[in-house]
């Protein structure tokens, strides 16, 4: 009987032994390549010019949406097909938008060598403590809704971001002077940190989306979400504030239109450049005495600290 059990120990010794090889030799059978990186072997001028910007900055450079798009053989009726990855903007960390986007890519090389030069001396250096995981600068982006179960044209935008990737409408760039350049680059911050926050940028009521972060009070202070975009002539009987600084009783730092107040995406990028390019000192001598505007530039402002972007 001790026999029996000694032999059956060692089997279960030899069969754990040989279970544990097995496990050891499994390695992982996921992808390898990095899509965002151009090819290990290509020489050609954009891949190089792709590879160094990723080497001189920590960030990815594309030029297209289309991360891989590979033959895979054919099927049974002898047609070809393709395993294919796009960079999908729609999808966020928690789902996906009821947005589309089609992008005018840059074709002409000297605007890709250019728009290279702008991110890396201009615009990274400023948010390089918040780097997107890559950059895709195009000619345009035209954005799709589907309300009804038909894809409709909604407009244009600037910027839409997710964690992979960061897309800029690079459009208005090629005939900007120095300082034109730079006036650029801090709108782009300040949108990069609303799309940081969780802002679908591209819509006009994003704000909603930001209900569970801290800076929706901004949005909320006093009469604010209220009068986003709405005819002046409806805020008869407010007291407006004087000169330059517009509707500063209301809450707001700008006032770029004749009869309508500034949307929420105004609204936000110009407190967040307030707090980018003024100390607290220069914002209470200016408008310490607007209760609103102070409300929610103490909201804005430890929020926009956080980011470590600076002007």
């Amino acid at each position: 009987m001790m026999k029996h059990t000694i032999y059956i120990s060692l089997l279960f010794l030899l069969i754990g032994g040989s279970a544990c090889q097995k496990e050891d030799d499994l390695t992982p059978r996921g992808e390898k390549n990095n899509w965002f990186a151009p090819a290990i072997d290509a020489t050609d001028a954009e891949s190089v010019l792709r590879r160094k910007f990723y080497d001189d900055t920590d960030c990815y450079l594309l030029f297209n949406d289309t991360l891989r798009h590979e033959y895979q053989g054919t099927d049974e009726n002898g047609n070809p097909y393709y395993l294919t990855e796009l960079l999908a903007m729609e999808w966020t960390i928690t789902g996906t938008t009821s947005r589309r986007y089609v992008y005018d890519y840059l074709t002409d090389w000297s605007q890709k060598q250019q728009v290279t030069q702008f991110l890396k001396d201009v615009l990274l250096p400023y948010i390089k403590n918040v780097l997107p995981f890559s950059v895709f600068p195009v000619n345009g982006i035209d954005q799709y809704i589907n309300p009804n179960g038909e894809w409709v044209y909604k407009g244009t935008s600037l910027m839409c971001i997710n964690s992979r990737c960061m897309v800029i409408d690079v459009s208005g760039l090629w005939n900007l002077s120095q300082e034109g350049q730079i006036s650029f680059a801090q709108k782009l911050c300040c949108l990069k940190i609303l799309g940081d926050w969780g802002a679908d940028v591209s819509d006009p009521t994003f704000y909603y989306s930001l209900y569970n972060h801290p800076c929706y009070d901004f949005f909320t202070s006093s009469l604010g979400y209220a009068v986003y975009d709405y005819d002046k002539s409806w805020l008869f009987g407010i007291t407006l504030g004087e000169g330059e600084d517009g509707l500063c009783e209301l809450g707001f730092i700008i006032n770029p239109y004749e009869d309508y107040t500034p949307s929420a995406l105004e609204d936000a990028i110009s407190y967040i450049t307030m707090c980018l390019s003024m100390t607290e000192e220069e914002v209470r001598e200016k408008y310490g005495t607007y209760p609103t505007v102070m409300e929610k530039y103490n909201i804005i402002k430890p929020l926009v600290s956080e980011t470590g972007i600076k002007f």
